[in-house]
């Protein structure tokens, strides 16, 4: 299945990343990444992010100018991750 696929790349991803997940940053409880295929075989997958993360930052530290990470969910990063990729991906077939 190909849900199953592509978890098993991030998480091996991550745990390469973080040595085998010995590292402070592997204590994270929420992993996500985004994984790019061409057709249908897994075996020619490439992990473009894996990201970890569950806070907001407070109300009062908020930035409506850009200047802090609003919300540092892994979610929220693995998109903002994947479209920093895309972007460089345009900025280098230009």
């Amino acid at each position: 299945v190909l849900a199953d696929a592509v978890s098993r790349l991030v998480v091996e991803k991550f745990s390469e990343l973080t040595d085998n997940f010995t590292s402070p940053h592997a204590r994270r409880k929420v992993l996500a990444g985004v994984v790019m295929t061409t057709g249908t075989d897994v075996k020619d997958a490439q992990v473009i992010c894996v990201t970890t993360g569950t806070k907001c930052i407070n109300g009062e530290y908020m930035s409506d100018r850009g200047l802090a990470l609003n919300d540092c969910h892994a979610e929220i990063i693995a998109r903002r991750s994947l479209i920093r990729y895309l972007y460089s991906q345009l900025e280098y077939f230009l």
